[in-house]
């Protein structure tokens, strides 16, 4: 996700110094894991499965769930990622966009061009249609990417502009709540100095991605795990994590 974070900022760059403004066509698919077509996806993988006993496995975990995919199954993930495989192929080799990429079911084309990008919509809401039985949600746009005249674009867990990188707020305020979930845990003695040191440093090390060390060190310096009963200047009871930041 970083590296996808690093070249979708980088082709914003690209785009605004060679032609002056970048736009985004950012789209995603309505409800992707419940419309996935079963048999559409199961001739997707006969096309490069040659094993009969591979496919028989398939086609049963398949077929034991309703329309659809469950979430949350390996085998499902898997699955998601191959049936849009093919809109890959329709952007890159079809249609020969270059700045094009794609997060399971999220993705974007970056151009400088409002117009052509508005076009692409259509046709393709309409290939996805007639060809994956999918729709876009309500929340496909095209839009300018800009601290003036434009907004950020929200991608891989980032909000980001050809200068800069932020988290998305959702990101913080989840933050915040975790913290003091955790708190509560460590009073009660549920968890430990090790466990929390290990959540909180793989949220900062998504944080750290972005321009965050101000709210970085303002949670972080606020956040105090103590014990009753003991006492409260105890390395052993107190954590402070301002150096984490």
């Amino acid at each position: 996700m970083h590296s996808g974070a690093l070249q979708a900022q980088k082709w914003l760059r690209q785009v605004e110094r060679n032609h002056g403004r970048a736009y985004v066509l950012k789209a995603d698919v309505r409800k992707y894991f419940p419309s996935i077509n079963h048999d559409i996806l199961l001739a997707m993988l006969a096309r490069r499965i040659k094993c009969q006993r591979t496919m028989a496995l398939l086609i049963a975990i398949i077929h034991s769930w309703g329309p659809g995919l469950p979430i949350g199954n390996l085998t499902s993930q898997l699955a998601a990622n191959v049936y849009l495989h093919e809109l890959d192929q329709e952007v890159k080799q079809g249609l020969r966009e270059r700045f094009y990429m794609r997060y399971m079911d999220d993705w974007i084309i970056v151009h400088h061009d409002k117009q052509h990008l508005h076009q692409l919509r259509r046709h393709l809401e309409q290939w996805l249609k007639d060809n994956l039985a999918l729709e876009l949600n309500d929340k496909t746009q095209v839009f300018p990417v800009g601290t003036r005249n434009g907004r950020a674009l929200d991608f891989l867990g980032y909000r980001m502009w050809t200068t800069h990188r932020r988290l998305r707020t959702g990101s913080v305020r989840r933050m915040k709540s975790r913290l003091k979930i955790m708190q509560r845990e460590y009073a009660k003695g549920k968890i430990g100095p090790e466990e929390i040191r290990n959540r909180i440093n793989s949220w900062v090390g998504h944080a750290k991605f972005a321009d965050t060390y101000r709210i970085r060190s303002m949670l972080l310096s606020r956040a105090r795990f103590i014990r009753p009963g003991s006492c409260a200047n105890s390395p052993d009871n107190k954590e402070q994590w301002k150096h984490s930041a």
